[in-house]
């Protein structure tokens, strides 16, 4: 039994205290009691999250008022020794981590503080533990004696107890992610006079909830935007276009850079959100031991930067920085080697905060002697994984992008209705390099009738004169004409033949030059003639000078 006894400031505040007409009583937090938002990480469930539904939580500081605020008197006893209960209940699945079942074992419990204290305004009320509050129940029931009569009780408060059995409910992957505590209070006697019910409750009162503690943030640079930043065939594509230059239609080396910031890449620890959970004083989010979430020593991180479509120049690095103009490195940098062209991944580590730092992501190229073509690369992304050493902990992989598109300027054409050479009808594709001062070789990507890849970006014409008009066909090889020009077989440039698609293709040509102009044709097998079938004539890129009708 614990008693509770009346102050010298509750006397004079009982003295004035009159019966008003009944109102709600009011479950609130006090102290420094709120709604404590934890990682959801720490509620692992399988990844690995062995054991978290023992791990155990503090409870905050709440209050029952029966005055709301002293705008009521207490529970007033009418004579000794009359009884009321107070009955808490945790939500959610959550139970009791530690054994509250004995009065004894309440007063000891909150570091020695207790877990139960009231607001006693006159005489006495002690109390009992007489229902619950063992490990593993929701609920437990205090008994409440007042001492003698005209005692009165204004509040009830619960505080500083562990809580465990939270990860169903807390884990990453669930739809509530919070836990409440509900109150019932039985007043003492029915007939007292006081503004107190018979019977007062309030809504619950989130006491637990959760959120990612962590985000990985991508700002990528849209090369779409000025200054267009390309791949310069001005420079044999082996730098970039740089300075104030509309890249698309600048093929001046001059100014060329061979490092690019492809945006900023940030693991962020996330703010409490206030509006899912506005009993919370905001801040960061929490660990299971009431800190702002962080890392220690033992997690694993790692960074994956994968290419979607292109790749990355072997022999190029790829690096974190503090500065936007790409100068230094933090955290990591990787030569890429030709089995990383398309995908790498390496281990970071650093403290908190070299972790949660915004860093540029650069893309650096060959330079000088050892200088390559830089091959057309998009859709880079990254994903930071993080293996937490605590095994309660789910392990996570935070995605961001994606990053670029690294595309050449020059120009690019699209020819459909292309036949397999096994066809009566035969196709005859014509690119004229209309620039008058790039020359260049020409690439081309095979797509068959169902979409599939017949050969990507391949290398089918060596370079192209200024003027000059390159000839592809569908006749089944290569020949010389009579003139002394090449017509190229499309099915011999890219190592397919007609049996390996179905239907008619598209070819899709890149220029290393400025500008060009294509015409389609199909003869007929019965006729002989020629039909013109280009959907496309220009494939110049849309920027002035050379603006081109198809928008690449």
């Amino acid at each position: 039994m614990k008693l509770f006894k009346k102050t010298a400031l509750a006397v004079a505040v009982s003295a004035m205290a009159v019966a008003v007409p009944a109102a709600a009583a009011d479950l609130e937090f006090t102290g420094d009691g709120e709604t404590i938002v934890l990682a959801d990480v720490i509620f692992g469930n399988g990844m690995p999250g062995v054991g978290s539904e023992e791990t155990l939580i503090t409870a905050p500081e709440v209050t029952f008022d029966l005055t709301r605020g002293g705008l009521n008197g207490g529970d007033i006893s009418v004579a000794g020794s009359e009884v009321a209960t107070i009955k808490y209940t945790l939500g959610g699945g959550a139970i009791f981590g530690e054994d509250l079942s004995t009065t004894a074992r309440v007063d000891s419990s909150n570091g020695g503080a207790g877990a139960f204290n009231l607001t006693v305004a006159a005489g006495t009320v002690t109390y009992e533990v007489v229902q619950g509050g063992a490990i593993g129940d929701n609920t437990i029931t205090f008994e409440l004696t007042f001492g003698a009569a005209a005692s009165e009780l204004d509040s009830a408060t619960f505080l500083g107890y562990a809580v465990k059995n939270l990860t169903s409910v807390l884990n990453p992957s669930s739809d509530s992610k919070r836990v409440e505590l509900g109150v019932e209070y039985v007043e003492a006697g029915t007939t007292d006079g006081d503004a107190i019910n018979p019977t007062e409750t309030d809504q619950p009162l989130v006491i637990f909830g959760s959120q990612a503690p962590i985000d990985l943030i991508a700002d990528a640079v849209d090369f779409n935007t000025p200054d267009f930043t390309r791949i310069n065939v001005g420079n044999a594509e082996r730098t970039f276009t740089g300075g104030t230059s509309d890249g698309r239609s600048d093929f001046d080396p001059a100014g060329d850079i061979t490092v690019v910031n492809l945006g900023t890449l940030q693991l962020q620890r996330q703010e409490i959100d206030t509006d899912a959970f506005p009993g919370s004083g905001g801040g960061l989010v929490r660990k299971e031991n009431g800190d702002e979430f962080d890392f220690q020593g033992g997690d694993d991180h790692t960074l994956t930067i994968s290419v979607g479509s292109g790749s990355m120049q072997v022999g190029s690095s790829v690096y974190l920085s503090e500065s936007a103009m790409c100068t230094g490195t933090a955290l990591f940098a990787n030569t890429i080697s030709a089995a990383e062209a398309t995908s790498f991944t390496l281990a970071v580590s650093g403290s908190t905060t070299d972790l949660t730092t915004e860093y540029n992501l650069c893309y650096s190229v060959l330079t000088g002697s050892d200088a390559d073509t830089i091959p057309e690369v998009g859709d880079i992304n990254a994903t930071w994984g993080i293996d937490f050493f605590n095994a309660r902990y789910d392990n996570i992989d935070e995605e961001a992008g994606p990053f670029g598109d690294l595309v050449r300027n020059g120009c690019i054409a699209s020819f459909f209705n292309i036949p397999a050479s096994s066809n009566s009808d035969t196709a005859y594709v014509r690119l004229t390099n209309t620039s008058s001062v790039n020359e260049g070789d020409i690439r081309g990507t095979l797509y068959a009738q169902d979409g599939t890849v017949l050969g990507a970006d391949v290398a089918i014409a060596p370079d192209l004169a200024v003027s000059a008009t390159q000839i592809f066909s569908t006749e089944g090889a290569n020949r010389t004409t009579g003139a002394g020009q090449e017509v190229i077989d499309i099915e011999t440039a890219f190592g397919v033949s007609g049996s390996d698609y179905k239907g008619r293709a598209r070819l899709v040509l890149k220029g290393a030059f400025d500008t060009c102009e294509g015409l389609g044709l199909i003869r007929s097998a019965s006729t002989g003639a020629l039909y013109n079938m280009s959907a496309t004539t220009q494939g110049n890129e849309a920027a002035l000078p050379n603006d081109g009708n198809n928008g690449n």
